[in-house]
């Protein structure tokens, strides 16, 4: 079940910046796409990175493996935040030719493992997974940034 914990607002402005968006493989101009419940620390510290580094946020509804893909294409977003079962209901789908026509360029999450990972950057053509490490009342970060093999 999900827990309340002290968050306080020092250690989100340590996670905005131009060059901390850079270490993740993120530009000026991106558009993040966010179906992450926002009470939840991933989506929710995705959003107030978005908001507090000026970058466009697109917030979905939910997370449907079935309406992502269209999602993503409506929204135009170039990165999208996961966790990593979300990854693994993407790979089950069905392949499709709209597989590749989409914008994205980087995602960013937690959870993704390694049986996935390389299969989903080549069905889906995506440049850069940015894996990090953490918890809502954890005092480190671990980030694993990858632009290939």
């Amino acid at each position: 079940m999900p827990k309340g914990s002290k968050f306080i607002l020092q250690r989100a402005w340590a996670s905005t910046g131009t060059r901390r968006m850079a270490a993740l493989g993120v530009r000026p101009g991106d558009r993040w796409y966010d179906p992450m419940p926002l009470y939840h620390g991933t989506g929710g510290m995705v959003a107030v990175t978005c908001l507090s580094s000026g970058l466009t946020l697109c917030i979905g509804k939910k997370f449907s493996g079935s309406q992502f893909w269209s999602d993503i294409r409506d929204s135009q977003a170039t990165v999208f935040v996961y966790v990593g079962e979300a990854v693994r209901y993407l790979m089950a789908a069905p392949p499709s030719p709209l597989d590749r026509q989409h914008k994205v360029r980087v995602i960013f999450g937690n959870g993704l493992r390694p049986d996935v990972w390389q299969r989903f950057r080549e069905r889906f053509g995506i440049d850069t997974i940015s894996e990090f490490f953490n918890s809502t009342e954890g005092v480190f970060t671990l980030l694993n940034t990858n632009r290939g093999i």
